[in-house]
C-alpha cells in the first residue's frame, strides 16, 4: 500500500508541476487576454488545487488525533473534482460557440448540479454518504459511486456537443480527450480503489487542450491583432495624404494675413487632428463615440475652409453613449467628400446620423453625390479608403457589420451596426 501512495504522490507533483508551467505561460502571453484563454487559466488552477489537495491527503493519512482534518480534506477534494467540470464545461462553451439559449441552459444545470454535489460533500463528515474516516484512514461509503456520476453525465454531454459541432479535427480531438480520458480515469480508479488514475489522466488531458487548442487560438488571436494594427495604420496613413496636408497649411497660410484669430484656431485644430489619427494606433480597444465625434468634426471644419459652399454638413446625432473602433466614421466621411460631393458639379450635403435601433447602435454617413456602381471595381487612379479594412476592424473589435449601398446619380450610404452587448464589454 505505502508503495501505491508514492506512486500517487509522485504523479501529483510532476501533474502540478507541468499545469503550473501551463498556467504562468497563459498568464504571460498577453496575446491571448481573452475570455477563453481565462477560462482555461481558472481550469488549470483548480486542477492544480485538487493535485495539491490529494497529496494532503496521503500525507495526513492514518492521523487518528485529528479525523476531522481528514474529512475536511477529502470533502474540498470532492469539492474540487466538481469544481473542475463546471469549469470545463464554462470553458467548452466559450471556445465552440454554441447556441446562446442551449449554453444558458446547459451552464445552469450544470452549475445547479455542481453545486448540489458541492454541499453533499460538504456535509459529509456528518452524513458519510460519499465516505467515512475509520482510525484516521479514508473508506468509502456503499453510496460512493453516487459521487462520480455528476463527473461521468457532465464529461458524456460535452463529448455529445463537441462531436456535433463544426470545428477543426485537431480541436476536435483534444476537447474529446478531455471528456474520454477523466471518464475512463474515474472508472478505474473506482474499480481499483487505491490508485487514482483520474489524477494522472487529468495534467495530461489539460496539456493535449493546452497545445491544440489554446495555444492554436493564442496565434489566430494574434494574427488578427496584427492585421488590426495594419488596419489602423492604412488608414491613419491614407488620411494624411499629402494633398490634405497641403491644402489645409495653405488655407491657415492665406488666413493668417486676413484673418490671424481664425488662423490660431485653425493651427491648433490641425494639430488636433494629426495627434487624434497618431493617438489612434494606440487604441487597441474601441473608443467612445463622442471622441470619435469631435475627430470628424475637426476634419470637416477644414474640408469646409477647402470647399466653402459646396460643401454642407449635416448631423443628426440621437445617441451618444456607445463605442466604437478609432477611425470608423471619419474615413467614411471623407470618401462621401472625395468621392461623392468632390465629383458633383454645385457639390453636395453629408449627413452623419446615430440612433438606436434594436440592440445595436447604428451610425449612418450619407451624402447625395455621384454615386457609384457597387458591382463595379473603382479604378479611377485615386486613393480609396479601404472599405474592407474599416469592415474588418468591426466585425473583429465589437462583431459589428458595415453595409455601403450606392446609386449612380444619387449618392452613398454607409451604414455599421454595433450591438449593445459588444459597447457594454468595451466599458469593462
Amino acid at each position: 500500500m505505502e508503495s501505491i501512495i508514492v506512486f500517487n504522490v509522485a504523479f501529483d507533483i510532476s501533474g502540478i508541476i507541468s499545469l503550473v508551467l501551463m498556467f504562468v505561460s497563459c498568464v504571460m502571453d498577453h496575446s491571448s487576454n481573452d475570455r477563453h484563454s481565462k477560462l482555461f487559466s481558472h481550469l488549470l488552477l483548480i486542477a492544480i488545487v485538487q493535485l495539491s489537495l490529494d497529496i494532503a491527503t496521503h500525507l495526513i493519512r492514518g492521523n487518528v488525533l485529528i479525523p476531522w482534518v481528514v474529512y475536511l480534506l477529502n470533502e474540498m477534494l470532492f469539492a474540487a473534482g466538481y469544481l473542475l467540470a463546471m469549469a470545463f464545461a464554462s470553458y467548452l462553451c466559450e471556445v465552440i460557440k454554441i447556441d446562446k439559449r442551449i449554453k444558458w441552459i446547459f451552464l445552469r444545470i450544470v452549475h445547479i448540479g455542481g453545486v448540489v454535489f458541492i454541499l453533499i460533500a460538504a456535509t459529509n463528515s456528518v452524513t458519510h454518504i460519499f465516505f467515512s474516516v475509520v482510525d484516521g484512514l479514508y473508506q468509502r461509503s456503499p453510496l460512493f459511486l453516487i459521487s462520480q456520476c455528476y463527473h461521468g453525465i457532465v464529461l458524456a454531454v460535452c463529448a455529445i456537443i463537441i462531436l456535433k459541432k463544426r470545428m477543426p479535427i485537431r480541436e476536435k480531438f483534444a476537447l474529446v480527450s478531455y471528456c474520454i480520458l477523466p471518464f475512463v480515469g474515474i472508472t478505474l480508479q473506482t474499480i481499483f480503489y487505491g490508485t487514482n488514475f483520474s489524477y494522472i489522466v487529468i495534467p495530461i488531458s489539460l496539456q493535449i487542450v493546452y497545445i491544440n487548442v489554446h495555444v492554436s487560438r493564442g496565434k489566430i488571436i494574434a494574427e488578427q491583432k496584427s492585421e488590426l494594427t495594419q488596419a489602423r495604420i492604412a488608414i491613419m496613413l491614407s488620411q494624411i495624404q499629402p494633398h490634405f496636408l497641403y491644402n489645409s497649411l495653405t488655407a491657415i497660410m492665406d488666413m493668417c494675413g486676413s484673418d490671424s484669430e481664425n488662423a490660431r484656431n485653425a493651427i491648433s485644430d490641425f494639430a488636433e487632428y494629426l495627434r487624434g489619427n497618431l493617438d489612434s494606433l494606440q487604441n487597441n480597444r474601441p473608443i467612445f463615440f463622442n471622441d470619435e465625434l469631435e475627430h470628424l468634426e475637426i476634419y470637416l471644419r477644414f474640408e469646409k475652409i477647402r470647399f466653402e459652399e459646396k460643401l454642407d454638413v449635416i448631423y443628426n446625432i440621437k445617441v451618444r453613449d456607445f463605442m466604437l473602433p478609432a477611425l470608423t466614421v471619419q474615413p467614411l466621411v471623407e470618401n462621401a467628400v472625395k468621392h461623392g460631393i468632390c465629383k458633383k458639379s454645385g457639390g453636395g450635403t453629408v449627413t452623419v446620423s446615430t440612433e438606436e435601433c434594436g440592440n445595436s447602435f447604428v451610425i449612418s454617413v450619407s451624402d447625395n453625390g455621384v454615386g457609384f456602381d457597387t458591382n463595379e471595381e473603382r479604378n479611377d487612379g485615386r486613393t480609396h479608403i479601404g472599405i474592407s479594412n474599416i469592415r474588418s476592424r468591426i466585425e473583429n473589435m465589437c462583431g459589428g457589420t458595415l453595409e455601403v449601398t450606392s446609386k449612380i446619380g444619387v449618392g452613398t450610404t454607409a451604414i455599421i451596426k454595433i450591438p449593445k452587448s459588444a459597447c457594454k464589454n468595451s466599458h469593462k
